[in-house]
């Protein structure tokens, strides 16, 4: 379903000051699976507002995550988490791990970042980009003397140009990004042309490597010519001095004469929230999800490493450099539900 950022506009006041009556005493756990300074970061704004402490559990890995709280779930210790991958809010949310959370502030959050049952709710986007080196972006124009076509959509890399391993991406098998990207691939173009698009890319002799850092270092040094990879990566490897520049691409469906058929992209995934059930504070568990989806947090969140497109509008216009159209962004609740079937399609073609 498109995201219409109108629907922010009645809640933003309440989100940055919502759930704060509770006392001050005590504490709320978090458990988190995202980058380690932002997390820190925004605990540490929610307990300046707030006055209440948050014990952190910091995971490298969602999956990793999800199991520790799946194991616990007879005696819950987390009151809330936070995923970098929103697969994993959706694998606890099926389980039944996870406690709906409704309220005044979140009433109008769109339904393409959220789960059905309000049982997580996603934020910190990231966008599936094509990451090249800087110095010699990519130009598919059939004559590139004259003309430039910039890459920015999957179906450009049906190209000549990207053949002999010059595309390169981490395995889809143990890669967030690269999973939801065959998800995306399904969602948009059906199970069957997303196998028809990694058969292609097979053709192309496109490479596949253990994590998308190695893919963007070997774009960067010219090893590949491109890297599939999130803006999140890209941004953390310009950080540390990658001379390097992406496109964020569309996953938008054409028909046979190569006319618009629905557009589908970028594709934008979500960090997620959620609150444990039956976990140890119900109501400070609230308070703190409350304010990870805050403009309040997103601001910190878009000011870290990893640069995470903001949702809100009114954070949006404060960083121009990370603008995205939400617009056609593929549902997060319709990724999850094409996780397996973007898997199979792909491993038709390209098996781990």
């Amino acid at each position: 379903m498109p995201v219409t950022r109108g629907l922010f506009s009645g809640v933003l006041i309440m989100l940055a000051t919502a759930a704060l009556g509770v006392g001050a005493s005590g504490q709320v756990t978090l458990y988190a699976a995202a980058h380690e300074p932002t997390v820190r970061a925004v605990a540490e704004a929610f307990e300046k507002k707030t006055g209440q402490k948050v014990a952190l559990s910091i995971d490298a890995d969602s999956g990793a995550l999800a199991e520790r709280v799946l194991g616990e779930r007879g005696a819950p210790r987390a009151d809330v988490v936070w995923v970098r991958d929103h697969a994993a809010a959706a694998r606890l949310a099926s389980e039944g791990v996870l406690a709906a959370h409704e309220s005044a502030a979140l009433t109008g959050w769109p339904e393409a970042f959220r789960d059905g049952g309000r049982r997580w709710y996603g934020f910190a986007l990231r966008a599936r980009v094509l990451v090249f080196d800087a110095r010699q972006p990519p130009n598919l124009a059939p004559n590139p003397e004259k003309d430039t076509v910039p890459a920015e959509q999957m179906r450009q890399l049906y190209n000549p140009r990207f053949s002999d391993g010059a595309v390169i991406m981490a395995r889809p098998w143990s890669n967030a990004g690269a999973r939801n990207q065959c998800a995306a691939l399904a969602a948009a173009w059906d199970p069957d042309g997303a196998a028809a698009w990694a058969y292609q890319m097979r053709r192309q002799q496109m490479r596949l490597v253990s994590t998308a850092g190695t893919a963007i270092a070997s774009a960067a040094s010219g090893d590949a010519f491109a890297a599939l990879a999130d803006s999140d990566e890209a941004w953390v490897a310009k950080a540390d001095g990658a001379l390097i520049a992406w496109a964020a691409l569309k996953f938008d469906r054409f028909k046979i004469d190569a006319t618009l058929e629905k557009a589908c992209g970028p594709l934008l995934m979500p960090a997620a929230a959620a609150r444990v059930k039956g976990g140890p504070d119900p109501q400070r568990a609230g308070a703190l999800l409350e304010f990870l989806l805050s403009p309040e947090a997103e601001r910190i969140i878009a000011s870290g490493p990893g640069r995470c497109v903001p949702m809100h509008p009114s954070i949006a216009h404060e960083f121009p450099e990370l603008k995205m159209d939400l617009t056609t962004a593929a549902s997060a609740s319709a990724l999850a539900d094409f996780a397996q079937p973007g898997l199979e399609a792909f491993a038709r073609a390209l098996p781990e």
